[in-house]
């Protein structure tokens, strides 16, 4: 016989050594109490009760297993999303603002038939627009010409490059002035010193270019007039004629070295080139004209 003792109550009870393992139910306090072969020994599980704490194992650690995967998945979608957000913000293209077209280039150079050396006051000028065209004609009505027809005309009166407009004034310098007319209508040019006293006048055809030499040494104004069909009575084009100034004087200086004579030689273009650095503006024929005689101004 085994003598069983409920551990709740202390109640003891008799067994046979058959029924260990077993359970008995106390009827004192209601504990199941399991029987063992030598009272007081750890208890065996029954098979039933190992078998389901070894099945909640097997699930607690696959809980386990699958929260950590589940974790290094969205671990890697955010690493991948990262990674592609900065790819696309380094590649992204950087907008650039493009540059202003220019107009002309100025530089130093040595008077022909003297020693050449290195430039004394290099810069360089060139008209980054056109200037904006005005009034096409703004003393029109003044002047009583015929309005222009607004098609381009077949025949007009185009004078070849170079022709002087008015006498040149001075020609002891060494100055270059070189005038490139890249645009479609007529061109007369007009450079004056700042008391309106014209130095060079000359007419340059539509896409051509001239050079002017013996510019003598000053500080000038260089003023341009485009159209087409030169009015040499007038002094003005009678097709679409537009009136511009470059927005800086140019600076013709001379200086004699133990070398050579250095001078200025200043290049410009009527229509817009690249890496321009000056700009034009748009003046009115009275300024155009400003200080020339031969063609009154004055209201009829």
């Amino acid at each position: 016989m085994i003598d069983v003792t409920c551990p709740q109550c202390g109640t003891i009870f008799h067994s046979e050594e058959a029924h260990v393992g077993k359970q008995l139910r106390c009827n004192r306090c209601g504990r199941t109490v399991v029987i063992y072969a030598v009272e007081g020994s750890a208890p065996k599980l029954p098979i039933l009760a190992f078998a389901r704490k070894h099945r909640t194992d097997r699930l607690a650690r696959y809980s386990a297993n699958a929260r950590r995967v589940v974790q290094s998945a969205l671990l890697a979608i955010v690493v991948a999303t990262a990674a592609v957000a900065f790819a696309l913000w380094f590649h992204q293209p950087a907008m650039k603002t493009p540059s202003p077209p220019p107009m002309a280039t100025q530089q130093t150079a040595p008077a022909q038939g003297e020693k050449s050396a290195q430039s004394v006051d290099p810069w360089q000028v060139i008209s980054e627009e056109p200037a904006p065209a005005p009034d096409r004609h703004p003393d029109r009505t003044r002047r009583k010409l015929k309005p222009p027809d607004d098609l381009r005309p077949t025949y007009y009166n185009s004078l070849p490059t170079g022709t002087r407009i008015e006498k040149d004034l001075g020609s002891e310098g060494h100055g270059e002035l070189s005038v490139e007319n890249g645009t479609d209508e007529d061109a007369v040019v007009r450079l004056s010193d700042l008391s309106d006293q014209t130095v060079r006048w000359f007419f340059v055809k539509s896409h051509s270019s001239d050079h002017e030499s013996q510019v003598p040494e000053g500080v000038y104004r260089l003023l341009f007039t485009t159209g087409l069909d030169w009015i040499e009575s007038e002094d003005c084009f009678r097709w679409r004629p537009s009136y511009s100034e470059f927005e800086r004087t140019f600076d013709y200086r001379e200086e004699r070295v133990s070398d050579g004579l250095y001078y200025h030689r200043i290049s410009v273009t009527l229509n817009p080139v690249p890496m321009g650095n000056v700009r034009t503006r748009a003046i009115t024929r009275e300024v155009f004209l400003r200080g020339h005689q031969r063609v009154s101004l004055q209201r009829q």
